[in-house]
């Protein structure tokens, strides 16, 4: 995830990823957005990441991203299957059901911890997500991920983890 008040060098970050790591384009206030998303999205083609764009449809087809990531909130109503590669935010138990109902692969579960990009969000915790993740495939935890909490989430089935601490600090 993108979060250049957090993180101002993203492509730096990029440039440490492993092949196939996901990025994501969030980022919706940046006063160059596009610009950014063309430079994001030019480095993750090189590096064969899969590139996706968070909440905004005609960037990603401009950009020619992978795929695209939805707010929760865009989800209600929606079927999404036999789209490009495509993310949603999920932070309750009903939008991780509903995300899968969509089609969304990949549910992105958040906070899991405390994190200074949630807007103020307490982390749901371990044992909260664990239930909350049950038996829904392609969850992937945000919120507070760094090499340390990374280990607390080890059994409770999420399919990756996703973060922005974990990669700057």
């Amino acid at each position: 995830m993108t979060d250049t008040d957090r993180d101002p060098d993203p492509l730096a970050t990029i440039n440490r990823l492993p092949p196939g790591a996901v990025v994501i384009l969030r980022d919706y206030g940046h006063p160059s957005r596009a610009e950014l998303g063309r430079t994001l999205a030019r480095a993750a083609r090189g590096r064969r990441l899969v590139f996706l764009v968070a909440g905004d449809a005609q960037l990603a087809r401009r950009l020619n991203a992978d795929g695209l990531h939805m707010p929760e909130w865009a989800l209600k109503g929606r079927t999404l299957r036999g789209q490009p590669v495509v993310s949603a935010a999920c932070h309750s138990r009903v939008a991780t059901v509903r995300a899968g109902r969509c089609g969304v692969r990949l549910k992105l579960v958040s906070p899991v911890f405390d994190t200074g990009s949630s807007g103020g969000k307490t982390g749901m915790g371990v044992h909260r997500a664990a239930r909350m993740i049950a038996g829904t495939p392609g969850c992937v935890a945000l919120g507070g991920i760094t090499r340390y909490s990374a280990r607390r989430l080890r059994r409770c089935g999420f399919a990756g983890l996703a973060g922005i601490s974990g990669l700057i600090d």
